[in-house]
């Protein structure tokens, strides 16, 4: 990106998955201490004001939620921010009826500040109400110190648990189908705000997710209906959990409205929302218009 804009392109777009940085940090170094030390420049000192006039002169900037465009609002004021949800396709959205059974899983990156070892913890709490339930993880671990937090978890688990590593996506579909509840308890991050993949991969297998109110999640989790907010207390947790796998209507229930989100994300108007803020650019109004 950078690169096009110091070439004097004019109508250089960009999709940010994690705004509002567009690389972290924005100065890299092959010494990890300069690196480290670049982040002061970066996000203390905005690193003079290089990565806010290289978003401000971008033409349009795509983003996948409502408060992923804030942040970077609050970064880069003049930038031209466009909001749409995670692509989906509609034939991909599981349909109804799909089996719901009682088990738990993990599905993403894995590491210190994805919530694994509270789904661990959790999965502890809930076998003591439930012996029987099993906890799926599925994902990769990226980095030595991601390697090592998951070495430890994995010591400190039964059989009960199941690490299945990356998995394509048609093992993937058939582990989905033996958990109804898939829990993501994310942390918040300082310095972007994440819209959830493995949130929309849940919805659109109708899974009931469990997830906390922490970067973009309440855009895509309305506790007690396509999904629940954990309150971070196994116990706590682990009650609602098992009271809900005891009532196999409301796991329908909820199921359902998880489907229904993610037909509504297969269904929005990409074409008419991209042709819309095209014509609405400044560059795309006729000569005098204002």
């Amino acid at each position: 990106m950078s690169k096009l804009l110091k070439a004097g392109h004019k109508n250089v777009e960009a999709t940010i998955h994690d705004p509002p940085f567009t690389t972290f940090p924005y100065f890299q170094f092959r010494s990890k201490w300069l690196t480290r030390f670049s982040r002061g420049f970066d996000w203390y000192f905005s690193s003079f004001g290089i990565q806010r006039r290289a978003l401000e002169r971008m033409r349009r900037i795509f983003v996948l939620s409502e408060s992923g465009a804030a942040v970077l609002k609050r970064m880069a004021p003049a930038a031209e921010v466009v909001t749409f949800p995670h692509y989906l396709k509609l034939s991909d959205v599981w349909a109804p009826r799909a089996p719901l059974p009682p088990n738990l899983m993990y599905f993403g990156f894995i590491g210190p500040n994805k919530g694994l070892d509270y789904v661990v913890e959790l999965h502890r709490a809930v076998k003591r109400i439930r012996p029987n339930t099993n906890l799926h993880v599925v994902g990769h671990a990226s980095g030595a110190e991601a390697r090592k937090y998951l070495s430890r978890l994995q010591r400190s688990c039964g059989d009960d648990v199941l690490f299945h590593g990356y998995v394509p996506d048609e093992e993937l579909d058939t582990i989905f189908a033996k958990c109804a509840n898939v829990i993501l308890p994310y942390m918040e991050y300082q310095y972007i705000m994440p819209a959830s993949g493995s949130i929309v991969q849940a919805l659109r297998r109708a899974r009931v997710v469990w997830s906390r109110e922490a970067n973009a999640v309440s855009e895509m989790i309305n506790d007690g209906d396509n999904g629940f907010i954990l309150s971070m207390d196994a116990d706590v947790d682990a009650h609602r959990l098992t009271e809900l796998m005891a009532d196999p209507n409301r796991v329908r229930k909820i199921s359902n409205s998880a489907r229904r989100s993610a037909i509504t994300m297969a269904n929005y108007p990409f074409r008419d929302h991209f042709a819309e803020s095209h014509e609405k650019h400044p560059a795309n109004r006729p000569k005098g218009e204002v």
